[in-house]
Order: structure tokens, then sequence, then C-alpha cells
């Protein structure tokens, strides 16, 4: 096309270039891996928490309202 550009062409194949990409995906996959891994994480963290205050809840739910009533502090 003679109204083209030079500027306009896509760059020329490069080794240099497959070998970006590669070490680029490398790096984004296992970057993936490690956000999944922080994930799990954060959930079995999540997990615990929840686990313990569904046990202070059933504590607490154990008492009789007078009983927490004698507990608690005026203010």
């Amino acid at each position: 096309d003679p109204y083209r550009s030079p500027s306009r062409s896509p760059p020329p194949f490069s080794d240099e270039n497959n070998k970006y990409d590669f070490y680029n995906e490398t790096e984004f996959l296992d970057n993936i891996a490690e956000k999944k891994a922080e994930m799990r994480h954060t959930q079995e963290l999540l997990n615990e928490r929840m686990r313990q205050a569904q046990i202070t809840l059933v504590q607490l739910r154990q008492h009789s309202p007078d009983d927490l009533n004698k507990e608690s502090v005026p203010l």
C-alpha cells in the first residue's frame, strides 16, 4: 500500500521478542500462583476467625440475660 507509512508497519519478528514474551508469561503465571497461595492463606485465617466467633457466640448464648446484667458495668 503506497499510502501506508513505514512507522505503521508491524515490527519484524525477533527471537528476542519471543524470549521476552516467554519470560513475561512465566513471571505472570508465577505471580498468579503466588496470589492464589496468599488467597488460600487468607481464607484459612478467615475460617479460623469465623470458628472462634461462633464459639464465642455459643458461650455468650449460654449465659442468661440476668447473668449478663450482673456482669455489665453501668455507664
